[in-house]
């Protein structure tokens, strides 16, 4: 006869998707609180270590329809902490979609922050200045379809500025690492004559730049700007990732003792 164990594990299969999902929530869910105090803060203390360090760029998934060797094998061990790898799946998702293009319409309007500069032209000649504004922006129907315009109202190096946009306002594509997308549009007057440019950046929501991919310019920027730290990141992440797969296992399978903790003497035949 089998001695029951003494640890109620509950629903095992219940117990390890929760593990995966967010380390410590299925020793939770099983009563074992202390184990997932533990587990929680190893495992989730090794993983936001590794992304602080890195800049918050560690976590990547490879292209799901193309995946390169090294990717996939980089992303393995990051995997095993399951909720930021299924989200960072998706962002691969939406970053090599066919939909994240430069950026068509605003969906009737919209006003964002921006920070860049100018050049226009005026009666001393080509004047360039540094601004931090608002860009309002509204679809219209430029000569060659749907369109961007608006006008950006800020700061520049002389006090209040105020500028209209032609129908030409260039948007950066939707998904990117990069936490600011970059903006370019024609200054016009009111009869529509060119008169200069403006350049910039507005910042880009964190749903649209965590955990997404980087293409070879920001790879390569990415380990000029962190160093030796970058790869000592990625250690930590992947630490976090394996680590927590034991976390699962322990959750589904319970501890290695206390299914059979009888005094082993009295067990025995010879006792009897």
């Amino acid at each position: 006869m089998t001695t029951p164990p003494k640890v109620e594990l509950r629903n095992p299969l219940i117990a390890g998707l929760l593990a995966f999902l967010l380390p410590g929530a299925g020793h939770c869910y099983q009563g074992r609180f202390f184990k997932a105090f533990v587990f929680a803060v190893c495992v989730w203390g090794s993983w936001w270590t590794g992304m602080a360090m890195s800049d918050w760029k560690a976590l990547q998934a490879p292209d799901l329809e193309a995946p390169q060797t090294a990717a996939v094998l980089k992303f393995a061990g990051q995997a095993g902490v399951g909720t930021p790898a299924l989200w960072a799946m998706y962002q691969s998702h939406r970053y090599y979609g066919r939909d994240n293009t430069r950026v068509e319409s605003v969906n009737g309007s919209a006003r964002i922050p921006f920070t860049g500069r100018i050049e226009v032209q005026d009666g001393d000649g080509l004047r360039l200045e540094e601004v931090d504004g608002t860009l309002s922006l509204s679809d219209t129907v430029g000569q060659f379809g749907p369109a961007i315009t608006g006008t950006f109202e800020g700061e520049g190096n002389d006090g209040p500025v105020s500028y209209q946009l032609d129908d030409k306002v260039t948007l950066d594509r939707l998904v990117n690492a990069d936490r600011e997308g970059q903006v370019s549009a024609g200054i016009v007057n009111a009869e529509g004559q060119y008169l200069g440019s403006l350049r910039g950046t507005t910042p880009r929501a964190l749903r649209n730049w965590f955990a997404c991919p980087l293409d070879k310019n920001q790879e390569a920027e990415w380990h000029r700007e962190r160093g030796k730290y970058q790869e000592l990141s990625m250690v930590f992440v992947w630490i976090a990732g394996l680590m927590n797969l034991l976390v699962i296992w322990d959750a589904v399978e319970g501890p290695a003792y206390g299914y059979d903790d009888q005094d082993e003497q009295a067990a025995s035949p010879a006792a009897a």
